[in-house]
């Protein structure tokens, strides 16, 4: 009786590390697949929207091009079905535009979503927009979450908002979700308290010396 009840607790032991296992394969597999297809997705509307702007040269936003572009998108739809409305590929285009370098924006797709792009081209100041692109990934930032940081004014209020471009730029490009300084970081202060900054991982007080 008692070899039958360790061979029970053996089983269900084995059976419970083997199942561990597979889920986690299974969840790191559908994970990749996730980032793929999400990645290939942002990547196909920045084609679209560089190819439009290549071969409409300098009439894509002219009443000429725009004609041209909803005709465009009317048998898109018809072909494709939603999501490819003119307002869409108007976002497509200024994307591309705003987004030039190849390259960089493969890197970039593989954190961002399309909608995070979609949201981080409302931004028109160049330095304001990598603020928010570098701390969406940074950070883990979802679409919501960037856009209620947008709505917070959390660029303007942090500590780095107040330095020149150029140095604010240099900073900006060494953000991780390993290393961010801490005058990037949103900056919460009132009348009898202490400055405090504040990130998703945790606070640092009393840091009176950085400013």
């Amino acid at each position: 009786m008692a070899d039958k009840l360790v061979d029970i607790k053996q089983i269900e032991q084995i059976s419970n590390h083997l199942y561990n296992g597979v889920v986690k394969i299974i969840d790191n597999a559908r994970h990749q697949v996730a980032v793929y297809v999400n990645a290939q997705t942002s990547i196909t509307y920045w084609n679209v929207g560089r190819y439009i702007i290549n071969e409409l040269n300098y009439q894509p936003y002219s009443a000429y091009g725009q004609k041209i572009l909803a005709t465009l998108s009317q048998k898109l739809t018809e072909r494709y079905g939603k999501g490819f409305t003119y307002s869409a590929l108007s976002r497509m285009m200024k994307v591309a535009r705003i987004y030039c370098d190849e390259s960089m924006f493969a890197t970039l797709s593989q954190t961002l979503t399309w909608s995070h792009f979609i949201e981080l081209i409302t931004i028109d100041n160049d330095t304001k927009r990598l603020f928010y692109q570098q701390m969406s990934i940074a950070e883990h930032w979802s679409v919501k979450k960037l856009q209620t940081k947008q709505d917070e004014m959390t660029f303007e209020r942090s500590l780095i908002a107040a330095k020149p471009d150029s140095e604010i730029v240099k900073k900006l490009e060494t953000v991780s979700p390993k290393h961010i300084d801490a005058d990037i970081i949103l900056k919460l202060r009132s009348a009898n308290t202490p400055h405090i900054f504040l990130t998703n991982s945790g606070l640092l007080t009393n840091s009176t010396d950085l400013l």
